[in-house]
């Protein structure tokens, strides 16, 4: 096992090494073209689904725009300008740590705001794309009012990426599955649409 020629050991003593260990055994079915896939294929899906929209409705867009030139980590997914409005987007696979992604976002749009005044803008929006994975939902579902407070707009958002409307203030979210497109945020007993 330790020189790596354990794949025809019997399931069981996997489960067995992983309890000795204390670290219980996982295993998953793999998708045999996922060799070769990128770390990020799923946050690059979302991106690619994104520039497509942003094409079709003739929109400017950057890709991996960093807003810290000395530490390119800190960057925008994708970075649209529609008319003279910025539009600052992240794309969520998962979401790990939802306050520190909220403080991430408020940060970049702090920083766009200097990108803003360069290019002549006259705003600056945040969308988050997140997509719709049952740990995403069950975010949503368990932390109701925390949601609603961060994101007030989500219908408005999805008619921005369906229709090309013009996007409304602040920081929202949609759902986005980039083989169905987007939906809006739907909260349990919650009063929003």
């Amino acid at each position: 096992m330790e020189r790596g020629l354990g794949e025809t050991l019997p399931l069981i003593v996997w489960v067995r090494l992983g309890a000795a260990l204390g670290r219980p055994f996982a295993a998953a079915l793999a998708d045999p073209g996922a060799r070769g896939r990128l770390a990020d294929s799923g946050h690059l899906e979302m991106q690619e689904w994104l520039l497509r929209v942003a094409r079709r409705f003739g929109w400017i867009r950057r890709l991996e725009v960093a807003t810290r030139s000395r530490d390119p980590r800190y960057s925008i997914d994708v970075l649209l300008l529609v008319g003279s409005r910025l539009i600052l987007v992240e794309c969520w696979n998962t979401l790990r740590d939802f306050g520190a992604a909220i403080r991430s976002t408020h940060r970049k749009l702090d920083e766009t705001e200097e990108l803003r005044i360069a290019v002549g803008g006259t705003s600056v929006h945040a969308c988050w794309l997140v997509r719709p994975t049952a740990a995403n939902r069950e975010l949503v579902h368990r932390y109701p009012e925390a949601i609603r407070t961060a994101f007030p707009e989500s219908a408005r958002w999805v008619r921005v990426f369906e229709r090309g409307d013009l996007p409304p203030d602040g920081l929202d979210f949609v759902w986005l599955d980039p083989s169905v497109g987007v939906h809006a945020l739907r909260i349990r007993g919650g009063e929003r649409a």
